[in-house]
This record gives structure tokens, sequence and C-alpha cells, in this order.
């Protein structure tokens, strides 16, 4: 494989997936809240949500329709109804949880990589991976919160760190026709427009996140994609198709975007191969020189949207009835099909016209040099105790000013676009309520005018086992196709016995 092959290879794939952190979904702080179990609304084995679960998420963390029938944790009342026929002579009345709304999630892994350098050896146990305490609530009938902390997380790639991973605030106006059709999220958070959502996801959380979620942009050394820990504001909403059943849900949102990560220095070996002479640290190096204590290096923010629609199955926004929003058995079945198209636009900074000897960068580093678009569509199909997710991600990056490479005969080439399309399917069947296996295949197709690697596969397989309602054994395994020379880290043939335990 030419060098520069490598370090495609290396930036793109191994930095992002080195950085994300694997998130919990499950929030018992709902199931002490409403005094029911997890699988109210996971499908099966948590973090995935299903139907239930995910209209509870898009109203704001309520269930419909009537969310005070439910709440078994009497609130502390913040003043009195009558206080809003005062308004604005009085303040508007409000309420907080009984009980403080705090959970925690611990994550333990045992992993066997054949590939693993011999630095770190094949096999490793963390121990106890990561502690991540977790928090949401409502306050009053138009306010929520979802917060998320990682108290201690460490693996192989990086030491141990505390990070705010997500915290975001919700307000659903309750106007007469738009209670739960346009809510505003503001805050740390995953964009909607997302192809996959790592947060509730069982391959993302018991195997890797998604590649189509995960793919970066390289001249720049920065991260640049479908980052799960968002800073932006975001509008969303939905109304529930004829009968009740399916419907519309929609989405829109600016966001900061990303910058290049320190944590690189943990992942990416100084051995790594040079790209004209110059190693990818230095390039990242470079960066973090000219702007040392800025909040971040683009020039631009990030806007973003999704349009999916569902034909039958759970209205998006749930349903009218208790019984049928409540219902307990087998509520992973949600005969249904869904179609979503989304797209993603922003910038990054990248090195214009990029060169390098030694330690040394040739070249002007410009804020706004690469100007991307992320698009693509999915389809879901929800049918007895499968669902199967099939999955377009087109990735389109322009550097200003282009790079410069080596061919694979060893020639100088120059080029300005680093376009990647992803196609993933997914499948999760529920073959007892407490037993899920799941797979997942990714074709991976570079297209980059300095480079002519080939397309190449990914297949993983899960099985999640819900030993208890909060406690979670998974096994798992990575195996990716043939790959040009050296393996790259990140897509190493790999296994992993997982225990995730939330209280």
């Amino acid at each position: 494989m030419p060098l520069f092959l490598r370090f495609i290879f290396a930036i793109a794939v191994a930095l992002p997936i080195a950085l994300l952190s694997r998130d919990a979904g499950a929030i018992p702080v709902f199931a002490r809240k409403y005094q029911t179990a997890c699988t109210t609304c996971h499908h099966a084995a948590f973090p995935q949500l299903n139907a239930f679960g995910m209209a509870f998420r898009d109203r704001g963390y309520r269930i419909p329709p009537d969310d005070e029938v439910y709440v078994k944790e009497t609130p502390v009342s913040m003043g009195v109804d009558p206080w809003k026929k005062l308004f604005p002579h009085a303040v508007w009345p409000s309420d907080l949880p009984g009980l403080p709304p705090l959970s925690a999630i611990i994550f333990s892994n045992f992993n066997y990589n054949p590939h693993r350098r011999t630095h770190t050896g094949k096999t490793g146990f963390d121990g106890i991976g990561e502690v991540e305490l977790l928090t949401s609530g409502t306050y009053g009938e138009s306010m929520s919160f979802f917060g998320a902390l990682a108290l201690f997380e460490r693996s192989d790639f990086q030491p141990s760190r505390t990070e705010l991973e997500r915290m975001f605030f919700i307000y659903s106006p309750q106007f007469r026709g738009l209670a739960h059709h346009v809510n505003i999220q503001v805050g740390r958070f995953e964009p909607r427009a997302a192809p996959f959502k790592d947060h509730v996801d069982l391959m993302a959380s018991g195997v890797s996140p998604d590649l189509a979620n995960t793919w970066a942009v390289v001249p720049a050394s920065n991260y640049t994609t479908f980052f799960p820990h968002q800073q932006g504001i975001e509008l969303f909403g939905g109304w529930n198709g004829p009968g009740g059943k399916g419907g519309l849900s929609w989405a829109a949102g600016v966001v900061n975007g990303s910058i290049t990560d320190p944590a690189v220095d943990n992942f990416v070996s100084p051995t790594y191969p040079r790209v004209a002479g110059m190693r990818m640290e230095t390039i990242r190096d470079s960066v973090e020189d000219m702007f040392k204590g800025k909040m971040d290096v683009n020039g631009s923010k990030d806007y973003y949207a999704r349009l999916q629609y569902k034909l039958g199955g759970m209205g998006v926004l749930g349903s009218s009835t208790q019984e049928a929003s409540l219902k307990m058995a087998e509520n992973w079945q949600d005969p249904s099909i869904t179609f979503g198209t989304f797209f993603y636009r922003g910038v990054t900074g990248a090195f214009d016209d990029i060169r390098g000897t030694g330690d040394k960068v040739n070249g002007a580093y410009g804020k706004n040099n690469n100007r991307f678009w992320r698009y693509g569509g999915e389809i879901t199909g929800n049918w007895w105790n499968l669902q199967l997710t099939g999955a377009a991600t087109l990735y389109r990056d322009k550097v200003k000013g282009g790079v410069w490479a080596l061919n694979r005969n060893g020639a100088a080439v120059h080029g300005h676009n680093f376009d990647t399309d992803i196609y993933t399917a997914k499948l999760d069947y529920v073959a007892l309520p407490w037993l899920v296996p799941s797979f997942r295949f990714e074709n991976v197709n570079p297209r980059y005018d300095v480079a002519d690697w080939e397309s190449f596969n990914r297949y993983s397989a899960l099985i999640s086992a819900l030993v208890r309602a909060n406690v979670k054994l998974t096994f798992s395994g990575v195996f990716v196709g043939k790959q040009e020379g050296e393996r790259i880290p990140a897509l190493d043939n790999s296994y992993n016995l997982g225990l995730q335990f939330a209280f």
C-alpha cells in the first residue's frame, strides 16, 4: 500500500473510532419515576429504543398521551396552576423531580485482538472501563433535560478522563396546535441528522460506532463528521399519520462543528508513514500551535436537516390510548416501514496545497479550506421479531488548494476531492425477550483524486443477553475483509466480551 493510502486509513478510520466513547442509552431514572421496567422503552435489550421509546423521547421524555397519569414519584411543586392565569404578573408555575434524577451505568470489557501491536498485547481486560452518570427529567409540562457525564473512561487508545458527553434542554411549546409538533433543543447533543444514533444503537454500544457515522476528512487531521457530542441548537417534531399510525418526523439544526482532538496522540504511533515527507502528527501539532486557546478553528457553523415518514406501526408521537402506548408484552414488535433522508453541510480547516518536509509543514492553513457535504437515506422495516435497516451515506469533501500525494507507482499526484460512499445493512432479531443477536455489514468505497485504494467490507456480529433487566452481557466480533499492506488497528479483526450494569 502506498504511503499516502496508509495515512488516509489512519486518519479517516482509526482516529474517529478511537475518539468515540460508548455512551449509555438506558436511563434507570425513568424506571424509578414511572415504576416500570426498562423494556417499556427499549427494544428488548437496552439501549436500542422500541417505537414507544422513540415516541417518549420525541415528546420531551413524556409518556403519551397523558404523562402525569403514569408518574409514580410525586414531583415538588413550584407554584400552582392559577398562576398561569395571572401571567405575566406572576411567575409561570413548574415542578422538580421528587428525588434527585440520577442514574449510573458501568462498563467492563475483555478484548482479544489477534492483530494487536506488541506494545499493547493481543488480549486486554479493562476491569472497569467506564463509569457514566446519567440524568434526565422534566420541568412542568413544557421543559425537559438530559445529561451524560463520563466520570471515568479509559481504553487502549486513551488514558482515563472525565468528560461531559451530552447535556441539553428541550422546550416543547404548549400553544394550541404546536404541542410536540415543534420542539427546541439547546446544548450538547447528537444531531438527528446522523444516519445511525450511536447512543440508542445496540451495535454501536456493543461493538463499535457505524463507519457511516465516523468517517473523517483527511488532509486537515480533523474530525468532521456525525460527531455524537455536538454543541448547538436543533428544532424537531412530528405528526402521527392517518388513524394514529406511523407519521412524519422532521429535524433541522445548527451546530458548532468539530476540531482537531489532542487525544489523537494516544492512538497514532510515531511510526505511522509520512505524506510527502510529513507526519500526520505534524499537521495536527501545527494546527494546535496556530489556534492554541481558541474554542474552535472553523470559520463557520454546520447545519443539517432530516425528514422521514413511517408507514404503519405506532404513531411517531405515540398512541392516543393508554393501552396501546404501554403495550408490555412483545413491545419490540411494530409492523411498519420507515423511509428517511438527511443532509449535513459544514466547513473545516485544512492546509492549502499541503506539502511537508520532516517536522515542517509547507502550506497555509485556512479555517474554511474544506467545505463538505454528508447526505443519504435509509429504510427500516419491522416485522415480527425482526428489524432490518439499509442505508446509503455519501461523503463529499473538496479541499481548497488540493493535496499532494504519492500514487501506486511512487509518482507525485495532486487532487482536491476526497469523497466516500458507505453502504450499511443491519439486522436485529429478538430470539427471546432477553436474547438479541445483531448483525451489521458495511461496504466502504473511498473515491479520492490522489489515491486509488480499493473498497473494503466490515462485518460485525453481536449477541446481547439480559441476565437481569438492568444487567447486560454482550459478546461481539468484528471482521474486516481484505486490506492492502499494514493493517490499521481500528479495523483489526477483534472480539469482545462485555458487561454493562445500570442502576
